[in-house]
């Protein structure tokens, strides 16, 4: 069958077709899957079923009789990723405190709520591959948002952020404490 390529696009001219096929017997045929890809399984239709398929090795081991016609579809899927959100929360002058007297609470895409305190963390697994938006709830009285970070549109609310396959992310999501003030006044 030689070295071939597909691009899988959706349509039908990325199927390779090997016809008139003189020499029969066994063939293996394999692919070479990208990085953040995974092989979730091989089909072959067989009339003969004498066709066999290692998904663990990635390898269809076609049998072929003369007259045949036999399909083999690999299937592929994205490796989802992970995003882990740090908390800090920092003095009204970015200065370090440790602080877990409030809780916040952040969402991934707007959704799955999860709260956590100063240093801890909210992991988010199998998160599909691409943009993805962290937020946090308004903020417990007492504190404001500081930073969001890493945020590829600092337009927009939130930490927007893309997950590559089978990658983790890590958004660090910065509170500061809110001054106070105490006037005293004496009166004599």
């Amino acid at each position: 069958l030689g070295s071939f390529s597909l691009v899988d696009d959706g349509t039908s001219a990325n199927t390779h077709l090997s016809g008139n096929l003189t020499t029969f017997g066994t063939y293996d045929v394999s692919e070479v899957i990208p990085t953040g890809w995974s092989l979730d399984n091989i089909i072959c239709v067989d009339p003969d079923s004498q066709t066999t398929v290692d998904v663990t090795n990635g390898v269809a081991a076609i049998n072929l009789d003369e007259g045949e016609d036999i399909t083999c579809t690999f299937y592929n899927s994205l490796i989802p990723g992970t995003i882990i959100v740090h908390k800090d929360v920092q003095g009204p002058n970015g200065e370090n405190v440790t602080d877990t007297s409030a809780s916040f609470t952040v969402r991934l895409d707007s959704s799955d709520p999860q709260t956590f305190t100063d240093g801890g963390t909210v992991t988010y697994n199998n998160v599909t591959p691409g943009a993805h938006t962290v937020t946090e709830d308004t903020p417990p009285a007492g504190y404001d948002l500081y930073s969001m970070t890493p945020d590829s549109d600092s337009g927009t609310t939130g930490a927007q952020i893309n997950v590559p396959a089978g990658s983790t992310v890590d958004v660090y999501v910065v509170n500061r404490q809110q001054s106070s003030s105490l006037t005293l006044i004496k009166t004599v």
